[in-house]
């Protein structure tokens, strides 16, 4: 079965996460952008057969299998509510919102519509060569690095190493082809129907988002979408 990515936004990081979606496994079908043009100048440099000068439009795409958002971060919740409510898969880049709460309505509407939803973690990259770290582990494993002096000891965690292959196209970022691991594991989420990823859940997306929420706190630091809702 070939998966099917449509992709959003022609940016650095987008440009790269064609690196892993070559068939027979994965194929690029459809790339949106605001701007039509620069739409069709990457889906012309890059093979893609459509592009689209609305996301709407690639939301309604019956050939798209799963999207990859990749635009910036105040544009998380919009996009993810635009193609989860469309009943696309969403594979979308870290974090999901600006804040818990944009996270948990993302979670939320996920889940109330039955759709795949995951964010892009160094987690799922290395999803066949090492074992899943449980939500709470991590959970206090961040708190310890975030909200607490270092402590006088590093824990001995095991090593796993990921071999890269080779990219068949030049990389903006040196560990591109990484992003593999990430689509195969989305692919087999989806095949198993599962709606969220067992390793990078959204549950440990929300943990993630409040932690961060918290040392944000503390710091004095706000955002605008935190005023708003």
């Amino acid at each position: 079965i070939v998966l099917q990515f449509g992709r959003v936004a022609p940016d650095v990081f987008t440009m790269d996460y064609r690196a892993p979606l070559l068939p027979p496994t994965f194929q690029a079908v459809a790339i949106a952008a605001r701007d039509l043009a620069r739409a069709q100048d990457y889906a012309q440099k890059h093979g893609i057969p459509r592009a689209y000068g609305s996301y709407e439009e690639l939301a309604r795409d019956p050939d798209v299998d799963v999207v990859y958002v990749g635009v910036i971060h105040p544009e998380h919740l919009p996009m993810g509510r635009l193609f989860l409510g469309a009943g696309k898969p969403v594979l979308l880049e870290k974090p999901l919102g600006m804040n818990a709460e944009e996270v948990r309505e993302l979670a939320q509407l996920a889940r109330s519509r039955g759709v795949f939803l995951m964010e892009v973690s160094d987690t799922p990259r290395r999803v066949p060569c090492s074992p899943a770290p449980s939500s709470t582990t991590l959970g206090h494993r961040a708190q310890r690095s975030l909200l607490r002096p270092p402590l006088p000891y590093t824990p001995a965690l095991p090593r796993h190493e990921c071999p890269l292959p080779p990219p068949a196209q030049p990389l903006n970022f040196s560990n591109g082809t990484g992003m593999r691991y990430e689509a195969q594991h989305v692919r087999q989420c989806l095949l198993q129907g599962l709606k969220e990823s067992p390793i990078m859940s959204l549950a440990e997306s929300e943990l993630v988002a409040s932690i961060v929420d918290e040392v944000r706190r503390q710091l004095g630091v706000t955002y605008a979408e935190d005023h708003q809702g």
